[in-house]
């Protein structure tokens, strides 16, 4: 009887035994899961700062020399640098005036790529100050100015009807071009479209008139062929004009 007693104690002790061995590996366990997952916390928090830097405003160089203290303590969500980089390719002349042309058109093209879209008017205030006093005097404001409508003719122009259509008439051809150009002037003014894009639109003019000239049945070979002569002398003699007035700018 005695020796039964204590065999059931024996297996009572041993259950105790396995069951307090399974509490200590359940809290063990919960304790390693635990950590994990504040390690991986921190790995993500350390990750979102490091992303959120990548994001924030930094001052450019150009800005930094004339200024070492930064300008702004605000975290913007775009890096002017690349606009900056960008924007190094503009010309001016001895006289340290803008040269406004057909070369100073791709670079604004290029530099309103850098911007974030749907810009709000107190990060195009940033942008204008920091394109001003990236050229001196008088020209760095003009090209804070004309960057400014560059950037927003840029915006609307993407969302034109029709543009970007493969295939279209040769009418629907001029009349996107003439949509544009009007686009253009409303938001550039008529004087710096016609020096940043002038060459090329009296191109585009000249060859839509040399197709409407060759395409138009009611004219014989001869009235076509005077045609096109009178249009290519009259096209040269304007480029030969335009090109001078160039010429004198950059003086």
């Amino acid at each position: 009887m005695l020796s039964k007693e204590k065999a059931a104690l024996g297996r009572v002790s041993k259950v105790r035994f396995n069951i307090q061995l399974m509490s200590t590996k359940l809290i063990v366990l919960a304790m390693t899961i635990t950590l994990i997952s504040f390690a991986g916390f921190q790995l993500e928090s350390k990750n979102s700062e490091q992303n959120a830097a990548t994001h924030q405003w930094l001052q450019p160089q150009a800005v930094t020399v004339n200024y070492p203290v930064p300008i702004s303590q605000d975290h913007w969500q775009f890096d002017y640098e690349g606009v900056e980089s960008v924007l190094q390719k503009v010309s001016v002349n001895r006289k340290g005036l803008l040269l406004i042309n057909g070369d100073m058109a791709v670079v604004l093209a290029e530099a309103v790529m850098k911007l974030p879209d749907n810009m709000n008017e107190h990060e195009f205030k940033r942008v204008a100050f920091l394109t001003a006093k990236g050229l001196p005097g008088l020209a760095g404001e003009q090209l804070a100015l004309i960057l400014n409508n560059f950037y927003r003719y840029h915006q609307v122009s993407k969302h034109v009807s029709g543009r970007g259509n493969i295939k279209t008439s040769q009418a629907q051809k001029v009349q996107l071009f003439q949509q544009d150009l009007a686009l253009k002037e409303k938001y550039l003014s008529k004087s710096v479209v016609e020096a940043l894009f002038g060459q090329k639109n009296r191109l585009l003019n000249y060859l839509f008139a040399r197709r409407k000239i060759n395409e138009n049945s009611g004219l014989s070979q001869q009235q076509k062929k005077q045609g096109l002569a009178e249009l290519e002398q009259n096209f040269k003699r304007k480029r030969q004009a335009f090109q001078a007035k160039i010429d004198k700018v950059i003086e």
